[in-house]
């Protein structure tokens, strides 16, 4: 039997894991149903704008990105639905590992997802309060995390998972290896220091972590968590060498670093960037649903997710129906709330889940 697993590398509410098994058929398999769920999926003669990223010409629809403030902004550090915690005593954050570490499958090492987000944590309560102290523990964080947990490649960072992971396949990945989700977690970070603090470090770390999203796959031989497949840029939470499971939730959280370092840098390449990203979730979002039930968590098998996935692939389409402006997600949205209409959905501020 394959081992399957729902872990922490997603949201905090999976952080302990949920271990299931399923007949190792079910892999690669899509069901008709999920493939004619809900609206048809749209053509490629929709998305007949392309654009280059790295070596390759992808689809990119010409979204009009909203520009949004801080305050509004998607990428989470420790609430999925954005709204940062209170303050924590300085002198507790100052006892603060400097890395954070986790037991995974009976192996532990270095969890990038936990430590990028606490260097997120830090950067929202600095701009709260403007104590030092939070400053000061977020260098030495950051300073352990790109000198000791970071492979550079082509001067581009890449955050080092400390253990091997297996999830959904038999491919299991030994150490050190990369996911998109840690990665935009971390640039969103780093940009948000930047912007904090106006210190040009906190910029080359986000320029050096950026370029990672722009080292499109084309062999097995380098690091990677994005690629393209029938003209659709992908971003990988978990990389495979045949590219990756497809995961919905970490796809859109994994997004929000080039989508914030565009609002913060205005520059025209992440745009581009973040427009293919959308195209390719627009073009997929029928097919992670599983119509009357709770939605997939990856397109990879076809077992229902956790009911926490699902309230969080609501929200996403409806942050990505106003970050996009695009009203197919808000429609998705609908559908997939539709699917599973007595869960307990959140009230995300303007961006309401009930």
């Amino acid at each position: 039997m394959r081992r399957r697993t729902f872990l922490a590398l997603g949201t905090s509410a999976a952080i302990a894991g949920c271990n299931t098994t399923s007949n190792p058929s079910d892999a690669g398999k899509q069901t008709e149903q999920n493939s004619t769920a809900g609206s048809p999926n749209k053509t490629n003669t929709e998305f007949d704008r392309s654009v280059q990223i790295g070596p390759k010409d992808v689809y990119a629809k010409e979204y009009q990105l909203l520009n949004i403030p801080y305050s509004e902004r998607p990428q989470w550090f420790s609430n999925p639905f954005r709204y940062p915690s209170d303050p924590q005593d300085p002198e507790l954050v100052d006892g603060w590992p400097n890395s954070s570490m986790a037991d995974i499958q009976g192996q532990t090492g270095h969890h990038p997802l936990r430590t990028t987000r606490s260097l997120g944590q830090l950067s929202d309560w600095y701009r709260m309060t403007g104590n030092e102290a939070y400053l000061s523990k977020a260098q030495e964080i950051r300073d352990k995390l790109i000198n000791e947990y970071t492979t550079i490649v082509n001067n581009s960072f890449y955050f080092n998972y400390g253990f091997d992971f297996q999830i959904k396949t038999e491919y299991i990945r030994k150490a050190p290896w990369f996911s998109g989700m840690a990665q935009g977690t971390g640039l969103s970070a780093f940009v948000s220091w930047y912007e904090a603090t106006g210190d040009d470090k906190w910029l080359a770390d986000a320029e050096s972590v950026y370029n990672s999203f722009t080292d499109i796959k084309e062999d097995g031989s380098s690091p990677y968590v994005s690629y393209a497949e029938s003209g659709h840029l992908w971003l990988a939470e978990y990389p495979e060498p045949d590219g990756g499971i497809k995961v919905l939730n970490g796809f859109v959280i994994g997004l929000w670093g080039p989508f914030e370092y565009w609002l913060v840098t205005g520059d025209e390449h992440a745009k581009r960037l973040v427009q293919a990203y959308i195209t390719t979730i627009e073009q997929n979002a029928m097919n992670w649903r599983n119509k009357g039930e709770t939605s997939y968590y990856d397109l990879t098998s076809t077992d229902p997710a956790p009911e926490h996935y699902h309230r969080l692939h609501v929200f996403q389409f409806r942050q990505l129906a106003k970050y996009s402006g695009e009203e197919y997600f808000a429609q998705a949205a609908h559908k997939y709330l539709q699917d599973r209409p007595n869960l307990d959905y959140a009230r995300c501020g303007d961006l309401r889940c009930n």
